[in-house]
Parts: C-alpha cells; sequence; structure tokens
C-alpha cells in the first residue's frame, strides 16, 4: 500500500520513484524463505548486513534500469553496474518467522503471495 502512496506522490509531484519494495521482494522471492529469514532475525522487518546489502542491491539496480531519467542515475558509482543480481542463498532449512510470513509475499517458500 505504501508503495501506491509514495509513488502516486511522485507522479504528482514530479519526484524520482523507485519501487524499491518490489525489486526487493522479487529478490527476496529467488532467494527462498530460509535465506531471507536468515536476514530477518529479530522482528521480521530489521535486517541484518546481508539484508540490507539486499536492499542496498536492489535499490542501484532501479535506479540503474530507469536510466537518466531518474536524478539519481549520473551519482551512481561507474562500478554500480557490477552489482551481482543475488547473492547465493543457503540451503538451510529456516522455517518462516509469523513476522515474515504475515507480510504475505513468502508465505511458503518460492511462492509469492500477492
Amino acid at each position: 500500500m505504501y508503495v501506491l502512496y509514495a509513488k502516486a506522490v511522485a507522479e504528482k509531484t514530479g519526484a524520482a520513484f523507485v519501487d524499491h519494495f518490489s525489486l526487493t521482494r522479487d529478490e527476496h522471492l529467488e532467494l527462498g524463505a530460509a535465506a531471507v529469514n536468515k536476514m530477518l532475525p529479530s522482528d521480521g522487518i530489521h535486517t541484518t548486513l546481508a539484508g540490507a546489502e539486499v536492499a542496498a542491491r536492489s535499490f542501484v539496480r532501479g535506479v540503474l534500469c530507469a536510466g537518466p531519467v531518474n536524478p539519481l542515475y549520473p551519482h551512481m558509482a561507474r562500478n554500480a553496474w557490477l552489482v551481482s543480481s543475488f547473492p547465493a542463498a543457503s540451503d538451510e532449512h529456516v522455517p518462516l518467522t509469523p513476522p515474515v510470513a504475515s507480510l504475505g509475499y513468502l508465505e511458503t517458500e518460492g511462492q509469492s503471495g500477492l
């Protein structure tokens, strides 16, 4: 819901918009529930360093994919293009914690609830 509000405000005001939520969600789905839960150990919201790196990588990808129309694009470091798509996910099974499951987009490993 917040994504839709942010996008609407950006469109109305002419501000740049990066759908950071969708990009991060897509990466979480690719990684799988076990890997994502390791990045959200305490409350399903606040991440570990690995989770912060996933979020940052998603944001950088969003800016780079938008290209020069995004005002942040010229400020990206030249080597930002080297940002990898997805880190290696662990094979260790970690069940979903209730806070993550309640988000609805990682109900079961590999399935989107949206």
